[in-house]
């Protein structure tokens, strides 16, 4: 009997002994029960681990979610006292402190001085530019003049200047996505806070995270 014979009868028989061990372990209910008792109690503990992980990772998000909403609340709200004017033509050496008075007095019928404004100044074309004027960015002394000027808007029709509220990047981009998903008309803030006319009920955003709940409430 050559060697290559002699390696196929050696594996034939372990394949045959692996085999009868195989039936024997099959035929062992005792055995596959508790084998498959130790399989369903690992499964059991590595499912109740990963719940575990589930919810840490989950408090940990709506932790983030709330820091994130008061930093960007609190930027907001130091926007209080400003106001972005837009549409006013733009001239080489203006005063915008000048403007805006003078805009405040002729079309709003509210007079200011000098010392009524804080802030103005252009802010960057990217920010809103409208007929190749940039917008104006006024802050002012006080907050009940600064609602003042933001109610009187509405004697600005006709003109092609608007006066809107000095929102973050953020609501600005949720306004944004707003229009585009109704119209402009259905989309309007005051004090900071953003609303929305949708079938017929006027929805508020008050944390910019609460957006994501409409957008799955109303445009799923």
């Amino acid at each position: 009997m050559g060697d290559n014979d002699r390696v196929t009868r050696l594996k034939e028989q372990e394949e045959n002994i692996i085999q009868k061990v195989v039936e024997r372990v099959l035929a062992n209910k005792g055995f596959l029960n508790k084998l498959l008792e130790s399989v369903n109690n690992a499964l059991h503990e590595n499912q109740k681990k990963i719940k575990t992980v589930e919810e840490k990772v989950h408090r940990i998000e709506s932790q983030v979610r709330q820091i994130d909403d008061s930093v960007e609340l609190q930027e907001q709200y130091s926007r209080s006292n400003n106001l972005r004017f837009f549409g006013i033509p733009e001239t080489e050496n203006e005063n915008t402190n000048e403007v805006i008075m003078d805009v405040c007095k002729k079309k709003l019928n509210i007079p200011l001085s000098p010392e009524d404004i804080d802030i103005c100044h252009r802010l960057s074309r990217g920010e809103g530019a409208t007929d190749h004027h940039r917008p104006i960015m006024v802050r002012f002394v006080r907050r009940s003049l600064r609602n003042n000027v933001f109610k009187a808007k509405k004697n600005l029709k006709g003109t092609k200047i608007i006066i809107r509220e000095d929102l973050t990047k953020r609501r600005v981009s949720i306004v944004k996505d707003l229009i585009k998903r109704t119209n402009q008309r259905d989309v309007f803030s005051n004090n900071g806070n953003i609303f929305i006319k949708i079938k017929g009920k006027i929805l508020k955003i008050h944390l910019v995270s609460e957006y994501d709940n409409i957008l799955k409430t109303y445009f799923a």
